[in-house]
């Protein structure tokens, strides 16, 4: 074998070692980002589960100071929890695009919606009609709206978070 033939073979073997090194990266990589994606979707799936359980929970809650407020019973003990509403995989699924592949521009805009609703904000709002009410600082028309509205709320997120599981199975 002559130089130039050495040179050639150690040339090609070099290369294709390189390009094979390279094809055999992409294609790791891109079976770990398919394989991490299915995972944060089953996490989200699960999360969402658990928001759906919350929001009933709440929706009991927020039924029983009603009929509390009704009847002028002010020994209300309701304390509303909106900061234990998981969002954590569903952020992920934000960051790594899952979410926009997998749902139209209004329901992205309506799981922000939900994801804004249950946060500290409306949960001290909430929180603080309930002292007002047990200090009697506030009357029971206005408790009641305040309430009626945020059971309206409940109901109407927990079907949107119903359609949004089912489009994210």
């Amino acid at each position: 074998m002559t130089f130039t033939q050495q040179v050639l073979a150690t040339l090609v073997g070099s290369v294709s070692g390189l390009v094979f090194g390279i094809i055999l990266f992409v294609l790791t990589e891109r079976l770990r980002s398919c394989r991490w994606k299915k995972i944060i979707r089953k996490h989200v799936g699960r999360e969402l589960d658990h928001n759906l359980s919350l929001l009933s929970k709440w929706t009991a809650d927020v039924e029983k100071l009603l009929r509390q407020v009704a009847s002028d019973d002010r020994s209300v003990y309701s304390f509303f929890m909106y900061t234990n509403f998981q969002r954590s995989f569903i952020q992920q699924a934000f960051a790594l695009g899952i979410i926009y592949e997998r749902l139209s521009d209004e329901d992205v805009s309506t799981l922000n919606n939900v994801l804004l609703h249950f946060d500290q904000g409306i949960m001290a709002h909430l929180n603080g009609s309930v002292k007002q009410w047990q200090n009697a600082t506030i009357s029971k028309a206005d408790m009641s709206k305040r309430f009626e509205f945020e059971l309206q709320e409940i109901n109407k997120m927990s079907e949107q978070l119903m359609h949004l599981r089912a489009k994210l199975a």
